[in-house]
């Protein structure tokens, strides 16, 4: 299940998406450049090279990083955390 959050940020919208799938956020933001383009970034880490680039809307934007999020599959650090707190609930 993908979570989205919309905030304004200097007057210009911010989108932070979320997944159980992963540890680290994605966040969709407008570009810095002068143009109407939106920029897909981690919250930490390098972007995938799948949504590197820019995109002419937020919402296309949004679209393929919940492409992207849907289609991979869940991280090992996400994967060994959660099996540590099925198997350890008291220490979680």
């Amino acid at each position: 299940m993908v979570e989205i959050k919309e905030e304004l940020r200097d007057d210009k919208p911010f989108f932070t998406i979320t997944s159980p799938k992963r540890r680290s956020s994605f966040y969709v933001s407008k570009s810095n450049d002068g143009f109407v383009f939106y920029e897909v970034g981690m919250e930490k880490g390098a972007v995938p090279t799948k949504l590197s680039g820019r995109y002419t809307t937020c919402s296309k934007a949004i679209e393929a990083v919940v492409s992207y999020i849907n289609t991979q599959p869940e991280t090992k650090k996400t994967r060994v955390d959660n099996n540590y707190a099925e198997r350890h609930p008291d220490k979680v």
